[in-house]
């Protein structure tokens, strides 16, 4: 079933999704981030899930889709920055440095209090925002592309970092690697899946970009003990995927903070 089959596709599900949000019902999971020598945690990106039943969460494909095409995802965007940066503030009590990763798709560059409603959902962080990530994601271009460094140094005159998540296959092209003062990049999966072959060499050609540029980076998508192993032989020093860790609902992601020794080795 595709998001336009979906019960409620429409403005009936647009309204739906702002009752979601309301009522709680739209939270985070969390994929752990992990250094690729070892798998010890770093940090969390956290990704939407819906609650819209008694069953099993909906998962961002089901939805999220749609929800940009009714112009309500910055709805489920908010929504679940505000329960991690929640989740967030307990976790850091017993691990100080954990990072975290939050999605923003295009609204937050098109629209003018864009960041500021981001700075707002993170306000039970109580302003401690180092390490805390808005991961801008591609799936839709911005209106006015040329606002987005204007927009990117303003998120990070709020104490955020931006990163331009699924780099290298969305609307985000090298050139804006170059002109707009993000803090890193998110290497697609779509190269982590070809690493044996043609994608290695995307990747170690962005890698020297990114060092050049002084950018940090994370490998998406690694799967297998093969991708991990060559992703460490590229230089690819941080990673999260299946290899390591499913996407984690956040009781299971609390476990693993409070654990002695935070460690997915695969």
């Amino acid at each position: 079933m595709t998001p336009s089959d979906l019960p409620g596709t429409g403005h009936v599900l647009a309204e739906e999704l702002r009752r979601a949000a309301a009522e709680g019902d739209l939270v985070p999971w969390y994929q752990p981030v992990v250094r690729i020598s070892d798998g010890a945690l770093l940090g969390f990106e956290a990704l939407a899930r819906w609650h819209r039943s008694a069953g099993p969460p909906e998962a961002p494909s089901r939805f999220v889709d749609e929800a940009e095409r009714l112009g309500v995802v910055d709805v489920v965007d908010l929504a679940v920055a505000s329960n991690a940066a929640a989740d967030l503030a307990r976790w850091r009590v017993r691990r100080p440095g954990l990072r975290l990763g939050v999605n923003c798709g295009a609204w937050v560059l098109d629209e003018a209090d864009g960041p500021a409603r981001v700075v707002e959902a993170l306000a039970p962080l109580g302003g401690e925002l180092t390490g805390v990530s808005v991961e801008l994601t591609e799936r839709l271009r911005p209106r006015d592309p040329s606002r987005v460094a204007e927009v990117v140094a303003g998120l990070r005159a709020a104490g955020l970092e931006v990163w331009f998540d699924d780099f290298g296959t969305g609307w985000a092209e090298l050139v804006h690697a170059v002109e707009v003062p993000v803090d890193g990049i998110k290497l697609d999966r779509y190269f982590t899946e070809r690493l044996d072959g043609s994608g290695a060499v995307v990747v170690r050609a962005l890698l020297d970009v990114a060092a050049g540029l002084g950018l940090r980076t994370v490998l998406e998508g690694v799967a297998t003990a093969a991708q991990a192993e060559r992703a460490a032989e590229l230089g690819c020093e941080t990673g999260q995927g299946f290899w390591w860790s499913e996407p984690l609902p956040p009781d299971e992601a609390a476990r693993l903070v409070a654990s002695d020794d935070p460690v997915l080795p695969g």
